[in-house]
């Protein structure tokens, strides 16, 4: 009988939780195992590893097999490695790479599916393709590039062509965020410093409006920025504002300065970015000013769906096939059903064959280099 992959998660948050433990579940016993989960603080000396982060408490109810062991962040070393075959890593955005980097660099690799590590500098995202492209047996995958860089990717192949044939130049892009306690990476400035984004709280968003993906808020502006061709040269300004926790459509709650330069922008073009609403619980309206008219580009979370739109016309620049944006568990739980050697599931010596290749192409780390540079 074939073996289950053995898997251990790091982080035991609200995605884990609601998210991608329960897609785990739909292949335990027989396709997947959890193994172990790390909660990413450390051990506090009064507290055990379960108890000292209410989510691992949260997850260990949801969790119906006993011999699930769990840890803080200060036991994920080698010994942890060995007893599984993929790592699922739901850790903050400044942790991933290093936990990824562990995972993948080490004799007997381990498979890496990853939340959203699209905050990475340029330098980080080349270690990592290097990495990738040295282990060709591991999958590396990561959620946000499903949503994210097919969105962007398509957007931009189209709109340059649009601004260039109109005349148009793009001097402002709108955006959703609301300040909170965490933050997120978005960006580093000129002197190498981070430019942090404040991030979303679960509590704030409804999980079926797009609250998951609407937490990078920050880096999805940024990439429909580098969709246009154009290169942020500096992070100028970032300004916080209060908001009412309690609507949807609130006053201004973060504002953004950018310098871009390149695809027929004057250097040091400042490109302005701010709040605005959503049109329903089910859409986001992410709108685009120029100078000699407007666009609206619409995300629909219930279908997956990206429209830009202007003048009258409509354009869909993605549809995605992908039901949920944190199932990236389940997807990459789908390839090693469908496709492995039932007597070697993904042992270190498997090369990646050419139908789990086409599935994770778009979602790999070395595609970010070609994305950021």
């Amino acid at each position: 009988m074939e073996s289950p992959l053995r898997i251990g998660i790091i982080g035991c948050g609200d995605v884990v939780v609601n998210y991608s433990y329960p897609e785990l579940e739909k292949y335990e016993p027989d396709r997947a195992s959890l193994v172990w989960v790390a909660g990413v603080k450390k051990r506090d000396d009064r507290l055990n590893a379960l108890s000292h982060l209410p989510a691992s408490v949260n997850l260990a109810q949801r969790i119906k097999s006993d011999n699930v062991k769990y840890y803080t962040i200060e036991d994920f070393n080698d010994s942890r490695l060995d007893e599984i075959d993929a790592v699922y890593i739901a850790s903050t955005n400044d942790t991933q790479r290093l936990y990824a980097e562990k995972a993948l660099n080490r004799q007997n690799p381990k498979h890496v599916i990853c939340e959203k590590p699209l905050v990475s500098v340029l330098s980080d995202i080349e270690g990592m393709a290097f990495l990738d492209e040295t282990h060709p047996e591991v999958v590396c995958m990561e959620t946000a590039h499903y949503l994210y860089k097919g969105a962007c990717i398509e957007l931009g192949k189209r709109l340059p062509q649009y601004l260039k044939s109109t005349g148009r130049r793009i001097i402002s892009v709108e955006g959703y965020i609301r300040e909170g306690k965490e933050r997120d990476i978005i960006g580093y400035s000129a002197d190498g410093k981070p430019v942090y984004m404040n991030r979303l709280r679960d509590t704030i968003l409804r999980k079926d409006a797009g609250g998951g993906l609407l937490r990078d808020t920050g880096t999805y502006l940024i990439s429909l920025v580098y969709a246009t061709g154009a290169e942020i040269n500096e992070v100028r300004d970032v300004r916080f504002y209060n908001y009412d926790e309690s609507a949807f459509d609130t006053e201004t709650a973060c504002e953004m300065d950018f310098r871009i330069s390149g695809n027929g922008f004057d250097d040091n073009c400042i490109t302005h970015i701010e709040v605005a609403k959503f049109l329903d619980e089910k859409t986001k309206l992410f709108r685009i000013t120029f100078d000699k008219g407007e666009g609206d580009i619409t995300v629909n979370f219930d279908e997956n769906k990206i429209v830009y739109r202007s003048n009258g016309h409509e354009h869909s620049v993605y549809e995605g096939k992908e039901k949920a944006y944190y199932n990236m568990l389940g997807h990459f739980l789908e390839c090693v059903k469908q496709d492995l050697e039932p007597a070697t599931p993904f042992s270190s010596s498997v090369k990646k064959n050419k139908i789990i290749e086409d599935i994770c192409k778009t979602a790999k780390w070395g595609d970010m280099h070609e994305f950021y540079d």
